[in-house]
């Protein structure tokens, strides 16, 4: 059974919008944001797909300096990710 897209009575609609617009300037202005996006579209993912994604990369990341309290670093390197 299709139910169709819509958004729950309990998202915050508002929220919703501006995370996607954070999205769509993201993809357009971001380098390491618009290279994922456009790997993911030339494996033929939908567009709307895509930014849902980039959303929820926005959101991580949100949560992520939140929750460390510390500033967004663009050139982060995580010290598990180094090889030796």
């Amino acid at each position: 059974i299709n139910k169709g897209s819509h958004i729950s009575h309990l998202a915050n609609k508002e929220l919703k919008v501006l995370l996607s617009q954070c999205a769509m300037s993201a993809m357009q202005y971001n380098k390491e944001i618009a290279a994922y996006a456009q790997r993911m579209m030339d494996k033929g993912k939908p567009k709307l797909l895509v930014v849902n994604n980039v959303r929820n990369k926005i959101i991580q990341r949100i949560f992520a300096v939140v929750n460390t309290k510390t500033p967004y670093l663009v050139d982060y390197l995580n010290p598990c990710e180094q090889s030796a």
